[in-house]
């Protein structure tokens, strides 16, 4: 029986070295959290989309040991692919976006909901449709049955049509989620700040309950029942911030989930932020790195598709 169930991206993190190469690696952020949980003991489903190029993805989430019946193979689009590069001059990110977004409703057929804890999903995931409305009706789901729903408010404003309805929708969910993961950055993009002191509470007007707010270096806050947990951040060699936030929110999703208290799950979290820094890619101790991955683009899949035809 199922605990947790993840709808959103599961794709390519691609980053490029000074030299040009790239670095193949395992991305997403709700599958970076379905690991870290599987691995705590949970039994926990992803529900995503990749192509067949994004195999080895699901591969890597099966050797964890969560539940990938609900991820479906899109033969006609490639994988979605995060690139992430930070030569001068060049932006931090771009996005090719691929399969994820063409999950539909009917690729979670089977999918019950009886006896899950929790669903989880991402500001992300929203922002394409049918994605948008598979994860919607999902959540519908889950708030009728009083199962609590998690929200990475991982909002960008460059991956909706229209922005603003996107910045709408985002903060129409705040009330529905029992935990609400966001960092300084999404915070900015989502309420104009950078600073907790302001955006905490706006977003408990908004009706937040359970808040993990992170500020990277600065380390995080993490709110719930009138409590305030103030951590530093780990003191490692960081070699990779990538998933950082993703490993301290598991933390305290385990600890919600497990019936500990939020400084068991803080520590805990603390303890898989410090594995994930300390390597490259998003997963503890570099597991996530795709070895001699080589992904082609979405240009390079259309002309091999012209050359078959």
């Amino acid at each position: 029986m199922l605990e947790v169930v993840a709808i959103g991206e599961l794709l390519f993190d691609i980053f490029v070295l000074p030299d040009g190469e790239e670095r193949v690696e395992f991305g997403g952020s709700p599958a970076n959290l379905c690991v870290h949980l599987a691995g705590a003991g949970h039994r926990v489903a992803l529900c995503a989309k990749v192509g067949r190029d994004g195999l080895p993805l699901v591969g890597i989430l099966e050797s964890f040991g969560v539940d990938a019946r609900w991820i479906s193979i899109d033969d006609d689009c490639p994988t979605t692919r995060v690139i992430l590069c930070r030569q001068p001059g060049a932006p931090e990110f771009e996005f090719e976006r691929g399969a994820d977004a063409l999950l539909k409703g009917d690729d979670l057929a089977g999918l019950e909901l009886w006896g899950v804890k929790l669903v989880h999903t991402t500001a992300f995931a929203l922002s394409r449709p049918p994605q948008r409305e598979a994860v919607l009706s999902l959540l519908d789901k889950a708030a009728s049955s009083s199962i609590a729903i998690s929200l990475d408010a991982n909002y960008r404003p460059s991956l909706w049509d229209d922005p603003r309805e996107g910045r709408d929708l985002v903060l129409s969910l705040v009330s529905r989620t029992r935990w609400l993961k966001l960092s300084s950055h999404d915070a900015e993009f989502l309420l104009g700040t950078r600073e907790h002191g302001e955006a905490i509470p706006r977003l408990a007007e908004l009706g937040a309950q359970g808040i993990c707010f992170s500020t990277g270096p600065s380390g995080a806050l993490i709110i719930d029942g009138g409590k305030e947990l103030h951590l530093p951040a780990p003191e490692v060699e960081v070699v990779d911030p990538k998933g950082a936030g993703d490993a301290l929110y598991a933390g305290v999703l385990h600890a919600f989930l497990a019936g500990l208290s939020l400084e068991e799950g803080a520590e805990l979290g603390l303890m898989w932020t410090a594995s994930v820094l300390r390597g490259w890619g998003s997963l503890p101790e570099g597991k996530g790195v795709i070895e001699g991955g080589k992904t082609m683009t979405a240009s390079e899949i259309q002309g091999k598709r012209k050359e078959e035809a």
